[in-house]
């Protein structure tokens, strides 16, 4: 019942109380039914409670719409601000921002060598000779063996030089040169890397020299692999139709070389092989990096 109705009808209940004279004639229309006293309790409270929680969901819906503008995919790093203004640009005492992101690489199946080394140089010839021009002792060299000896023209190694005998010690030296003129001695080299001669007295005149002879082969040759190897003389062996020419460190266990090395282009190349429980067995071919000749 609203108030309206509640007025009138206070105002008809005070008119029967004052007597006949003011009692007024009974309304026409029936008034509006009014509700029970337990439904109009409850219906206040009610819309009370209807009215904070419809401005309950109006304040969240309006915080994630807020939200959901500003929402970033998950794993990425938000650099926007408010304002979308376009980020600055690096200078010299601003460092661009390291990304978050970082992609591993693929493991290769490969490893990468370093690039290829420039070329060997062409093989190297060096003359051996411990005399001078004068036939005096050469600089680098120093005698520290002196012996007695007997010496014949002739060498295996030189195409002009001295074969002789140690008459004490019965020691074979190939090659040997005069020392001086006229040549009371000669100097004798044990190997074509040796410094140290050994000086022969001779007890006669040496025979002259002939005309110097045909190239030889080189006296010792220094391999691409590091090995040291001196011309055999005397009887060689054989292995594969070829004759054994050079012995490498060891003169009957050590790598060997073989007669025939290419010299058709600037790195001479020599073909190996080894020995072994008294056979031979082929090795590689390997570059020449120094030939060493004896000088006459």
């Amino acid at each position: 019942m609203d108030i309206d109705g509640r007025l009138h009808e206070a105002g008809h209940l005070w008119r029967e109380n004052q007597g006949p004279a003011l009692r007024a004639p009974k309304l026409v229309t029936s008034p509006k039914k009014a509700l029970p006293g337990w439904w109009r309790r409850g219906l206040i409270p009610l819309a009370a409670s209807l009215a904070v929680a419809g401005m309950l969901i109006g304040v969240v819906s309006l915080h994630e719409t807020a939200s959901s503008s500003r929402r970033v995919p998950t794993g990425s790093v938000s650099t926007s601000s408010s304002v979308n203004f376009p980020p600055p640009k690096p200078t010299a005492s601003t460092s661009p921002r390291p990304s978050n992101t970082v992609t591993a690489p693929h493991p290769s199946s490969t490893v990468a060598l370093p690039p290829t080394a420039a070329a060997a140089s062409p093989t190297r010839v060096v003359d051996v000779r411990p005399v001078d021009a004068s036939g005096h002792l050469a600089a680098g060299y120093l005698v520290q063996q002196v012996a007695p000896g007997a010496c014949s023209p002739g060498s295996e190694v030189a195409t002009s030089a001295y074969r002789c005998d140690g008459t004490a010690n019965h020691v074979v030296y190939d090659p040997c040169w005069a020392e001086g003129s006229p040549a009371k001695s000669v100097l004798c080299l044990s190997s074509s890397w040796s410094t140290t001669p050994t000086r022969l007295t001779l007890s006669g005149t040496l025979t002259a020299l002939p005309p110097p002879g045909p190239a030889v082969v080189p006296w010792g040759l220094q391999l691409a692999n590091g090995l040291m190897c001196t011309v055999f003389q005397g009887a060689h062996d054989q292995f594969n139709g070829r004759i054994v020419d050079y012995y490498c460190g060891n003169l009957y266990t050590g790598p060997v070389v073989l007669r025939g090395i290419d010299l058709s282009r600037p790195i001479w190349l020599a073909q190996t092989a080894t020995h072994a429980g008294g056979r031979y067995t082929m090795g590689p071919t390997v570059s020449v990096a120094t030939a060493r000749y004896a000088k006459s």
